[in-house]
């Protein structure tokens, strides 16, 4: 089953909202890796369902930036569900691999 068009939206809106509550939440303490790495995860799964590949690339460029970030805080750092930040920001390589149609560019930046 598909979701409809108003699902989507109101899944984006939702993502949004805890991108600006992670955003936040490294604002106010900026070695808190939990808020990195929910924040990466976040802005890939964003990638994943926005129809704009330009938007893709730019959440996943994202992404790629917060969930390093939560590693060089804590190289065991986790998202707030328990999802390794390594395994995430293997996942936001692998989709922004795909997404680079220069293939020397997809090797350098992944």
């Amino acid at each position: 089953m598909q979701a409809s068009q108003e699902q989507v939206a109101e899944m984006m809106m939702h993502m949004q909202n805890q991108c600006k509550f992670f955003e936040a939440s490294v604002n106010y303490n900026p070695r808190d890796d939990t808020s990195y790495a929910a924040w990466g995860s976040m802005l890939m799964h964003l990638s994943m369902i926005n129809e704009n590949q330009e938007i893709k690339k730019d959440f996943l460029k994202q992404s790629i930036e917060k969930l390093e970030k939560a590693i060089e805080i804590n190289q065991n750092s986790k998202t707030h569900e328990g999802e390794l930040a390594y395994f995430a920001l293997g996942n936001a390589l692998y989709f922004a691999f795909f997404l680079e149609k220069n293939d020397a560019l997809a090797e350098v930046e992944s």
